[in-house]
């Protein structure tokens, strides 16, 4: 059938074990109809749908769960622009990838993005207060 599916009946046999198709699925990037190897994305530019840069894409591995977050560190002139601080690593939907070459290309515009990270993730959406410390009493 192909290199995975050794036999088709009532269940499906496949020819790689666990282990095998965890490093595959881990290994590549599935946005919509495109497949590519993450090493192929890492450190790349990304730009929204006008073609304003957005970032550089970087990917993380999460300590619990056996899949991967994928993320954009903010370009720092945009980081200026939101009142964010600089080095933000916000995540990305792969969903919202829609080419790749040498640029990685988004379907969504910077407000677009800038309004999903304040509804999901609540970092771009409120100026951070000071505390103020007294210099009374001790550490």
């Amino acid at each position: 059938y192909s290199d995975y599916i050794s036999e088709v009946s009532e269940y499906i046999t496949l020819y790689k074990t666990m282990d095998e198709l965890y490093r595959f699925w881990n290994t590549t990037i599935h946005c919509g109809s495109i497949t590519c190897p993450i090493d192929d994305l890492l450190d790349k530019p990304v730009y929204d749908k006008n073609y304003s840069r957005v970032g550089t894409f970087f990917a993380s591995i999460e300590s619990d769960a056996p899949s991967r977050t994928y993320g954009v560190l903010i370009d720092s002139y945009l980081c200026d622009t939101w009142k964010a601080p600089r080095n933000t690593l916000m995540p990305i939907p792969t969903n919202y990838i829609s080419n790749i070459k040498d640029t990685i290309c988004l379907d969504k515009t910077l407000d677009e993005l800038k309004e999903y990270w304040k509804q999901h993730f609540n970092s771009l959406s409120k100026k951070r207060k000071r505390k103020k410390y007294s210099r009374k009493g001790s550490f």
